[in-house]
Parts: C-alpha cells; sequence; structure tokens
C-alpha cells in the first residue's frame, strides 16, 4: 500500500515521533542517544531550517514539536532518522533496522491544540512511570530549558514555559483527565490534529476547550 502524502505546511507545527523497531530499547544507553540526537537535530535546523520546540527522548522513541518554515521537514527529517541509525548502530557494534517505520508526522493547527501536543510531549517520561516530574526528565528540552544542562539542541525560545512559569509546571504535571491521555494519542495520530467527537451534540471534545 502507498504511503500517504502528508499536509504540506510552513506555517504550523507538527508533532513527530519514531519508534524502534519491535518496540526494542535503544541499543546504547540513553545518554549517548541523547547526545547523537542533539549532534542531528542541530544540524537538521542549521541546513533544512526545522524549528525546535519541544523534544522529549524515552527509552525506544522520540517525540518532536517542530516548524519548518523552508518547507523541507521530510528532508530534515530523513537526515535524522537515517543519520542516527547509522551512528547508533555503528556506536553499538550491530546491524540491522533501528526504526521500526519512517518517522509519524500530525499537523497541529491551533495555538490550543499546541498547548495540549505541548503537555502530551513534556508529560510522556511522567506517563511512562520512568520520574515524577516533567522537569526532571534529563532527555528533554524541559530539562535544559530550565538550566540544568548545556543544551545544544537549537531550541526557540519556550514562552509557553516562561510566561506563566510556575503555573505552566503545576500544569504540566497535572495527571490528564479520564480518557483525555488516550483521545490525545488517537488525534496525534491522524495527519492533521483531530479529536474524537465525544459530545454527538456539539460533535466536540473537552480538550477543543479545556487542557490536557
Amino acid at each position: 500500500m502507498p504511503r500517504s502524502r502528508y499536509i504540506r505546511s510552513v506555517d504550523f507545527p507538527y508533532h513527530i515521533t519514531g519508534r524502534c523497531h519491535g518496540r526494542r530499547p535503544f541499543p546504547l544507553a540513553l545518554s549517548t542517544v541523547w547526545e547523537i540526537f542533539s549532534e542531528e537535530l542541530y544540524l537538521a535546523h542549521r541546513f533544512h531550517g526545522l524549528d525546535i520546540h519541544s523534544f522529549v527522548l524515552m527509552p525506544n522513541h522520540f517525540h518532536l514539536l517542530a516548524t519548518c518554515g523552508t518547507g523541507e521537514l521530510s528532508q530534515a527529517m530523513h537526515r535524522v532518522m537515517q543519520s542516527s541509525a547509522w551512528r547508533i548502530n555503528a556506536s553499538a557494534n550491530r546491524e540491522g533496522k533501528l526504526w521500526g517505520q519512517r518517522f509519524f508526522r500530525c499537523l497541529v493547527t491551533s495555538p490550543h491544540y499546541f498547548l495540549n501536543a505541548y503537555k502530551y510531549v513534556y508529560y510522556n517520561p511522567v506517563k511512562a512511570k520512568l520520574i515524577q516530574r516533567a522537569e526532571d526528565w534529563p532527555y528533554s528540552t524541559l530539562f535544559g530549558s530550565l538550566g540544568q544542562r548545556h543544551q545544544l539542541i537549537p531550541q526557540l525560545e519556550d514562552n509557553t514555559l516562561f510566561d506563566h512559569f510556575e503555573e505552566t509546571l503545576r500544569w504540566l504535571n497535572l495527571a490528564p483527565k479520564g480518557k483525555h491521555w488516550k483521545d490525545m494519542n488517537q488525534a496525534l495520530h491522524r495527519q492533521k490534529f483531530r479529536l474524537p467527537v465525544t459530545n454527538r451534540r456539539t460533535k466536540s471534545h473537552p480538550l477543543d476547550e479545556q487542557l490536557l
């Protein structure tokens, strides 16, 4: 079956994710994988204009919120995926497929949906019970934004975080209600962000107006 064509945009951000083949963990320490991704995202920004809003590296996948004003998102992510796979395999002295499939992207077309995607990215390690607070996950641009280490990833200025700092951190660590997390996951696995309808009368979902 041919791969469906993605919605091309230079104005709106995408939620982008990639997962290891067979959902296996990366074959290297996450600290090493983080260094590789940091360098590759820097190069994607430098050569393809990939503007990074947030990035989280998980034990077997990643989440990225990024805009590409040059229209070269496919080239940027192809470079990131191909080069990171080669470098990780070489460092681990292994051969074979690293990624389970090509990266997946979902276009996020409103500021409100962007906020929910932003939290979804940063809350992932908390949801996976890897840490208790989002800001404590070391393989995240949030960790670097808070000055807890030097960050090579060229992240855009995070107005979401710093315009209301303490309130935003509390919100990032607030557990999502009910099925909202699952519904967010479903919405982010569409070509364009769209929440499932839960109210048949208004054809809406609570997260159309609320935050995750």
